[in-house]
């Protein structure tokens, strides 16, 4: 579960970096160098994000953002359970959902070129944050989806390259960004009492 949690963190703040180019609409499948390969499907909707991601053992996740009323859900579809992140995505890394025209009072962007991603013509954007304990990264914005669809990082969860692949535009469905009927919340469990994998740790432990 903490890696789970930690990884979640690493992709919305890969996301929040798109500020306010959350604008497009479009479903793919998302790559990331720090798991070695494919981590699920991404989904996106004007400001609303919607991440599937698989573990080794079989187990999934879910995580709904909603990057204007900075909401944060992780969806465990076995359980049926859900839990509220968005205070440990905010205390995590600080400033997330920035928009650009915040991203430019703490960091600097450098538009370095045009290059070619998955078939789409994209700027390419270097950011350095004035905090140098926040690190770096670049993004190659898809001129014609107005989204980041490569992201390459190097901060305080580690360095790696966050890319989505087999891009299909359009037709994405509202309820993908809507908590399943049934589904019981659940309360945030002490990170320090189980380990990386979650091992003994039972859902049911944590119901609200």
């Amino acid at each position: 579960m903490r890696r789970a949690i930690c990884v979640l963190t690493i992709l919305i703040w890969a996301a929040a970096l798109a500020g306010a180019c959350l604008a497009a609409e479009f479903s793919a499948d998302m790559t990331s160098s720090q798991v070695g390969g494919s981590m699920g499907k991404f989904y996106i909707k004007a400001d609303k994000v919607r991440m599937e991601m698989s573990g080794p053992q079989g187990e999934s996740a879910i995580s709904i953002v909603d990057t204007k009323q900075r909401t944060v859900y992780m969806l465990m579809p076995k359980q049926k359970m859900y839990m509220d992140l968005s205070g440990v995505a905010a205390q995590s890394q600080p400033g997330q959902f920035e928009s650009n025209d915040e991203l430019d009072k703490i960091a600097d962007r450098k538009l370095a070129g045009t290059e070619t991603v998955n078939g789409y013509s994209c700027d390419k954007y270097e950011i350095i944050y004035r905090d140098k304990s926040r690190g770096t990264a670049t993004q190659w914005i898809a001129k014609k989806l107005n989204f980041p669809i490569k992201m390459a990082y190097d901060g305080p969860y580690g360095a790696g390259v966050i890319e989505y692949k087999n891009i299909r535009e359009g037709g994405v469905n509202d309820g993908l960004f809507e908590i399943p009927a049934g589904y019981q919340k659940m309360s945030m469990p002490k990170m320090g009492s189980m380990g990386m994998t979650g091992q003994g740790m039972n859902s049911e432990d944590y119901p609200e």
